[in-house]
């Protein structure tokens, strides 16, 4: 296969994850309209589930955690580092963070650039 074929080939498989994202996209928004509908409906006639084709679907609560940000999870991390006595809570947050990291490794990347004509 020749590098122009190749690349051709690269550009098209590129257009249909493209395609495929988007359509996934709207895909995931009608199913949660969905699974809302069916949650609004089980709620309104007070019912725990029902069962359908096999399956039972019954509304759960469960409880989650918000995502923090990464200034609030530093400076939440400071202030307890502050609290427990450490003496210098931003360096030991920084040594902290680069414990957390794994070894470097180097890896060969394509960068693909639009040439632009003047």
């Amino acid at each position: 296969m020749s590098i122009k074929e190749t690349i051709h080939e690269m550009d098209r498989i590129k257009a249909v994850i493209a395609r495929n994202n988007q359509e996934n996209r709207a895909l995931r928004k009608r199913l949660g309209i969905l699974e809302k509908d069916i949650s609004d409906y089980l709620q309104e006639n007070a019912q725990g589930g029902v069962k359908y084709n096999g399956r039972s679907i019954v509304v759960e609560t469960k409880e989650s955690h918000t995502r923090k940000g990464k200034a609030d999870k530093q400076r939440d991390v400071i202030s307890l580092l502050s609290d427990l006595g450490v003496s210098n809570p931003e360096s030991a947050y920084s040594e902290l963070l680069r414990a957390q990291k794994g070894e470097v490794v180097e890896r060969k990347k394509l960068k693909i650039n639009k040439i632009i004509k003047d």
